[in-house]
């Protein structure tokens, strides 16, 4: 193991990130400032360093599985907490659902990051310089991804990137949150 020159914590062989500082770390382990991880790409296929962290699939359905997951809470606290008996509550309930559905996780995902995100620590970005994406590029995402069902899901395993066809469509990508 070695340490970080910047705040002296043990840090992972091959990492490049401290997790203590979170400071970027060059091949020698000398800290360099993270904003110029924020638009580091690579450049050609034997320029490692620069890439981005990508997540694992097992991490990326997890997230999926946690964000459903809320979105069914929601939906069974709902109906205990607003029954059927009057017109305004039904209303209501479709509102919180439709909300639920059509806006979480677009929105979440082009300004900050969903639950299943943040527990994973995985972040979708624009796949230029990883900056959030924009509300547009959520919704095309999410429109691609629902059209495609599995079929986009399992492209992941066939990109260099690991990005799946909805990713290309929107021109994002998912990095793990130390990469940015």
């Amino acid at each position: 193991m070695n340490k970080c020159s910047f705040c002296a914590e043990q840090i992972q062989e091959g990492a490049f990130i401290c997790s203590h500082c979170k400071e970027g770390l060059q091949g020698d382990k000398s800290p360099i400032r993270s904003e110029s991880l924020l638009t580091t790409t690579q450049s050609s296929s034997d320029n490692i360093d620069n890439e981005p962290l990508y997540p694992t699939i097992v991490r990326r359905y997890l997230s999926s599985v946690i964000d459903i997951m809320l979105i069914i809470s929601v939906f069974i606290l709902s109906s205990y907490l607003l029954p059927y008996n009057t017109d305004f509550t039904a209303k209501l309930r479709f509102g919180i659902w439709l909300v639920l559905v059509l806006i979480y996780e677009p929105f979440c995902t082009s300004k900050l990051c969903t639950l299943g995100q943040k527990l994973m620590g995985i972040r979708v970005r624009t796949v230029s310089k990883l900056d959030r994406i924009s509300l547009i590029q959520a919704y095309l995402r999410i429109v691609v991804k629902v059209l495609l069902g599995l079929i986009s899901f399992f492209s992941i395993m066939f990109s260099k990137r690991k990005r799946a066809i909805h990713y290309f469509a929107s021109g994002t990508i998912v990095v793990s949150a130390e990469s940015i």
